[in-house]
């Protein structure tokens, strides 16, 4: 099989390439070289550490400390940490005498005769030590690892896991299960079942970053992964089963969340494994019936939307969690998130003439949104948004299934219209949007966000979760209200409301998001550029703007964050666009489009002094002494404070010179060097002449 054979190719070329690596060294040579130094030279242990690391690195062996354990082998914590490496190093051996030189899995092991259960046993304890040094939890009694933080002690842990490429390893517990053959041999195994969901979950905790110290070591392992062909036919294998009257039924949702997970992990942050990831049924040897990666989730999607509404079901928390991580999925792998150089890592995996990333994002929002996907995304976005949470849980117990709580679905709320934003990128699929109802969902998801919790003063986990959750819904929720600003009419309709119903005006939710989630500055940023976008062209909804005290939130939020460089040049576009519109257009009552302009017509412009209501709340020493500071905001803040009637010039300094000239000259400020009589010279021809000799 394509996957197989590339899992299996990977492996074996490791091997083959480990013994010829000449650029690092063991342990043991390690060891063996310090103490040698210090008995030959004299030397106290701490300097016989320095002089050994010195020595290697002068043979060109570099970054010796993130592979090699470089206190003294005799002093007590040097001991200590060799014997915790070696148990980590023997869980490993372990797992990898379980695969053989083809890549498949033999639970036998190398001894051969072991009972299914006996070996699986080894297996999910090898596998379950692995997670636990690889994350930092493991017990040691020594005390420089007792006093470093979780992170410090899995660093030492995720580089042997890199460098000894044990991630091939447990790329190869994947094919526990035989896919497709599974269909139609004996069902897969309880062991099996149990060995993938654990193989799966910790290689999603391996390649996701807790925090920035971790990021580089764990993204060289996700270069690793080529696992995607694997994934997927697993997550086609399972999703049938989930569609069976079986048991399997109830143990399918959680192996498929594991599955899709590990996907997300496999692709966030990663272009080139997007990429793959969406090519790899498109590339594969094996007929698939036409079906390719992004047809395949949106058919996932579709079963679980069936398989939730059905009565037996209904409140299986693996499901409400499976979607959430669909949703996760699909704005993955539409939204371009892998900004490192090339030379890091960061290709694309498709190849670019130009030498440099080129986002397949459009690509993946386009397949998606022929595949269908909107429609089921406003399905998602409703369920969430209308579903109650269960009263008691004598209903789940009824139906033997986990309770899904408020956090749940408001975190699936979030995913769907995160999603959704991440899929409206034209205005063909906003008009789509737009057809299915999603203004009547941005408004509930909007009256969600910013709803009390109930309890929110006290300090209960669930409670702190719970307005999480609902801070991401709210984020995610101005930010598609941003996307669908690009079209005029639907901009109108959600400042101002539709003729209808004006009532059903995004606007105030908008800056109610702002107003009870200051310190977000995502909310922030998407509420500006919102603003932004509604007051372009739209004198009316400019005048609503001023009316919903929408200024203050502006200058509140640049105030908010002076170092954000967004959050400044979309503040200063929305002070300008708000500005300008509404002093060019003083006859504001003649105004075209839909949605419903009697409240905004009921104020005449004389009556508001739009510049003087800015300029009342420090919008000019924002945009002088904060936003134009910012080289990525100074273009806007300059035609920001221009409109406001400011006194304001753009300089530009020369650092050769050290002269500072005017950067917009106008025409007529600067003596031009134009000759507005040419006087042919009476030696041109000779000099034309000797040109044209000289070139031969």
């Amino acid at each position: 099989k394509n996957n197989h054979e590339t899992i299996t190719t990977e492996r074996k070329h490791i091997k083959s390439t480990m013994a010829d690596q000449n650029h690092k060294i063991s342990q043991e040579t390690f060891d063996e070289t310090l103490l040698e130094n210090q008995e030959l030279f004299e030397l106290s242990p701490e300097d016989a550490i320095v002089e050994t690391i010195s020595q290697f690195k002068q043979q060109g062996i570099q970054n010796i400390e993130s592979y090699i354990i470089t206190s003294h082998p005799d002093s007590d914590s040097g001991k200590q940490e060799r014997q915790t490496r070696k148990d980590f190093e023997q869980h490993l051996n372990l797992l990898d005498s379980f695969i053989k030189e083809d890549g498949t899995v033999n639970l036998e092991g190398t001894s051969g005769g072991e009972s299914l259960e006996t070996a699986s046993s080894k297996i999910l304890n090898a596998i379950e030590c692995v997670s636990n040094y690889c994350e930092g939890t493991f017990e040691d009694n020594g005390d420089s690892i007792k006093s470093a933080t979780k992170c410090e002690k899995a660093l030492p842990f995720l580089t042997l896991f890199h460098s000894s490429n044990s991630v091939y390893t447990f790329m190869s517990f994947l094919l526990i299960i035989s896919v497709p053959e599974a269909q139609t041999s004996p069902s897969p195994t309880n062991e099996q079942i149990l060995i993938l969901n654990e193989i799966c979950k910790v290689l999603t905790a391996i390649i996701t970053p807790r925090r920035s110290s971790e990021r580089q070591i764990k993204t060289l392992i996700k270069d690793k992964f080529v696992a995607m062909e694997r994934i997927l036919l697993l997550i086609s294998f399972f999703a049938a089963r989930m569609k069976e009257n079986d048991a399997s039924r109830m143990e399918a949702p959680e192996t498929l969340l594991n599955l899709v997970r590990l996907a997300c992990a496999a692709c966030r942050n990663s272009e080139k494994n997007k990429v793959a990831f969406v090519r790899a049924l498109k590339n594969s040897k094996q007929k698939f019936d036409n079906m390719n990666t992004v047809a395949l989730l949106v058919q996932v999607l579709s079963i679980s939307i069936e398989v939730y509404k059905e009565d037996s079901l209904e409140r299986n928390v693996y499901l409400v969690s499976l979607m959430t991580e669909l949703m996760t999925l699909v704005a993955v792998l539409c939204r371009y998130d892998d900004f490192r150089p090339d030379g890091t890592g960061g290709g694309l995996g498709i190849d670019s003439s130009y030498g440099m990333n080129v986002s397949s994002a459009h690509d993946h929002v386009m397949e998606f949104h022929r595949n269908g996907v909107v429609p089921l995304l406003h399905e998602i976005s409703l369920l969430a948004l209308t579903t109650k949470e269960n009263s008691t849980n004598e209903r789940a117990t009824e139906s033997n299934c986990m309770l899904v709580t408020e956090e749940a679905m408001v975190s699936l709320a979030g995913a769907a219209l995160s999603a959704t934003r991440a899929i409206a990128v034209n205005d063909e699929i906003v008009q789509a949007l737009v057809a299915v109802g999603v203004l009547k969902v941005v408004n509930m998801a909007l009256m969600m966000g910013v709803a009390k919790v109930d309890g929110e003063d006290t300090d209960s986990d669930q409670v702190q979760v719970l307005k999480t959750y609902k801070q991401q819904l709210t984020v995610s929720a101005i930010g598609l209200v941003r996307n669908l600003c690009g079209n005029d009419e639907i901009k109108t309709n959600l400042c101002l409301g539709t003729p209808s119903d004006p009532s059903s005006s995004s606007l105030h939710m908008v800056l109610e998001g702002m107003r009870l989630y200051r310190d977000n500055a995502a909310i922030q940023e998407h509420g500006l550029g919102t603003m932004a976008a509604m007051a372009l062209r739209k004198p009316g909804n400019a005048l609503r703007i001023v009316q919903e005290n929408g200024p203050r939130e502006i200058v509140a939020a640049m105030g908010k964050f002076p170092n954000n460089v967004l959050v400044q040049r979309q503040g200063a576009l929305a002070v300008r666009n708000i500005v300008s519109r509404l002093v060019a257009n003083p006859s504001i009552c003649v105004t075209h489009g839909s949605g419903n302009l009697d409240a905004a017509n009921e104020a005449d412009i004389d009556n508001i002094n739009v510049r003087d209501v800015f300029l009342d709340l420090g919008t000019e020493i924002v945009l002088r002494q904060i936003t134009g500071r910012h080289q990525g905001s100074v273009d806007e803040a300059y035609a920001a404070l221009r409109d406001l009637g400011c006194e304001v010039s753009m300089l530009k300094y020369d650092t050769e010179t050290n002269t500072v000239t005017s950067k917009t000259q106008m025409f007529g400020e600067v003596k031009s060097n134009f000759r507005a009589v040419y006087d042919e010279s009476d030696d041109v021809q000779n000099k034309i002449a000797g040109v044209a000799e000289g070139s031969y």
